[in-house]
């Protein structure tokens, strides 16, 4: 009899375990960050005129546990990313430039190619947002840390970050 209940919570404790291991732990799908390793190209479109649509690039590589990248749009070149963040599917960073703004981008990683979602841009007391898309490069391959440039840091430029301000 006590070997029998021995063997029902032992089951039920492994039921348990892949249930919750199969779920990813409640994070919409488990991802590794490293899923989000590569060259990304796409746009960036503002709240306040979606009919314009402004180039953006996003490189992003692993370094140790950790996910790294920077961004480049029609105003700023190779901007290091800041408070990179990977929760499942979901992908959020901040973008430093200009004296104290910064942008906020939160995007869910869909299909293993394409990551999109929205954006807020922090500048002086004015807040912005939009939507953003950028799709996997599988032309280029994420460059070695022995060989990819230290990343820049955005002067100021007087600019928002979709230079627009």
């Amino acid at each position: 009899m006590m070997f029998h209940r021995f063997l029902t919570i032992a089951a039920v404790v492994l039921l348990v375990g892949l249930l919750v291991s199969g779920c990813g732990g409640g994070g919409g799908g488990s991802t590794d960050p490293a899923d989000f390793e590569g060259e990304w190209e796409g746009t960036l479109s503002s709240g306040t005129d979606t009919a314009e649509a402004l180039p953006l690039s996003l490189s992003l590589w692993m370094e140790g546990n950790a996910l790294h990248g920077t961004i480049s749009n029609t105003v700023y070149d190779g901007v290091e990313l800041d408070h990179v963040s990977v929760s499942g599917t979901k992908l959020s960073f901040h973008v430093p430039y200009a004296e104290g703004n910064y942008a906020v981008l939160k995007g869910t990683l869909s299909g293993g190619d394409t990551i999109s979602g929205t954006w807020e841009d922090h500048y002086e007391d004015e807040v912005d947002h939009g939507t953003w898309e950028v799709e996997r490069d599988t032309q280029l391959r994420v460059r070695s840390t022995e060989t990819r440039p230290k990343p820049a840091h955005a002067a100021g430029s007087g600019k928002g970050f979709l230079g627009t301000k």
